[in-house]
């Protein structure tokens, strides 16, 4: 398969993900809140564009994996570097996480053994403080790929005196902590996206939501998320039945003076006008961290708005990501 080939079997796998993910959104935010089957189904489209997130072009990877190699440019400088993709990216790795360069190597060569890769195949040095552990005159041993990487093993390989038990765990346990806890807030976030849809579908049924800050016809507070923009953008376009244009979007960064990045202002099939303000872009009075949604001039708002022909939402920022 060409490369050109990969790329366009990886764009439409993300849009099938996607789209899927879109679906099982769609289906959990009309089930009761608080049930286990909502959760699980908003469990499930985090997952899938937690999924969709990895899919990007293998040589733009933070981390490269050896048997994706065939996958890079033969001008990636880890391709002939001497190492596989794997033990280059794991040793910068190792490396940048407090060790010397010889620890780095002892736990990289240690890595790439245990993908059946050669352990022994070059003496390592292991640096401590009060001690130095050695292999150069250490018997090598026949490697077998598919032995047990356990304490016996090593034991063999490198003489009881040199192996400590215990702490092997350290790295896995930190990345499944980041994963548990990047899976957590992609949750959320899919979960927040999803309320913000089902209360611009509320808005369109004649249901104002969110709280006024004072008398009706004042701005209306809207739930705390931990990403405002990506929230109230979830709002608007939802509410407007579509993304914005290239023409709205240039409207929208022609506000503040020409300092409206991020901005649109789009104009609705009844005449009023729906403008979007990401974070930072809103007037003096809103707290920076705080996106915000307008309707303007809304025949069928104005009346439920206190007679106020602007209609704001303001979303706030959680203090928590």
């Amino acid at each position: 398969m060409s490369g050109a080939d990969k790329e366009k079997a990886l764009a439409n796998l993300k849009r099938e993900y996607e789209a899927d993910s879109r679906k099982m959104e769609a289906a959990a935010a009309k089930l009761p809140k608080g049930s286990k089957e909502r959760g699980q189904l908003f469990t499930i489209a985090s997952k899938m564009q937690g999924i969709v997130s990895v899919l990007a072009p293998y040589e733009k990877s933070e981390f490269v994996r050896a048997e994706q190699r065939d996958w890079l440019p033969k001008s990636n400088p880890i391709i002939h570097g001497g190492d596989s993709g794997f033990t280059a990216v794991q040793r910068q790795w190792a490396i940048n996480d407090g060790k010397t360069p010889e620890e780095a190597r002892f736990q990289t060569e240690m890595t790439a053994g245990g993908r059946g890769g050669n352990i022994a195949k070059r003496p390592v040095t292991k640096s401590h403080a009060a001690e130095r552990l050695s292999t150069a005159d250490k018997p090598r041993q026949t490697e077998n790929s598919n032995q047990k990487l356990d304490e016996a093993y090593f034991k063999q390989q490198y003489g009881s005196e040199n192996v400590q038990s215990g702490g092997g765990n350290r790295l896995g346990t930190r990345e499944r902590v980041d994963r548990n806890v990047q899976e957590t807030r992609t949750h959320r976030s899919q979960t927040e996206l999803a309320r913000a849809g089902q209360l611009a579908n509320e808005l369109k049924n004649g249901k104002l939501p969110g709280t006024p800050i004072g008398k009706l016809g004042t701005p209306r507070t809207m739930p705390a998320s931990i990403n405002p923009n990506a929230t109230a953008e979830r709002f608007a376009e939802t509410f407007l039945g579509r993304r914005p244009t290239q023409e709205e979007l240039r409207r929208g960064m022609k506000m503040n003076r020409g300092n409206c990045a991020g901005c649109w202002n789009a104009q609705m099939a009844d005449g009023s006008t729906i403008i979007y303000r990401p974070a930072g872009k809103a007037s003096r009075a809103t707290d920076i961290n705080t996106a915000t949604v307008e309707i303007h001039k809304s025949s069928k708002f104005t009346p439920l708005n206190g007679n106020n022909e602007l209609l704001k939402f303001k979303f706030p920022y959680s203090g928590t990501r």
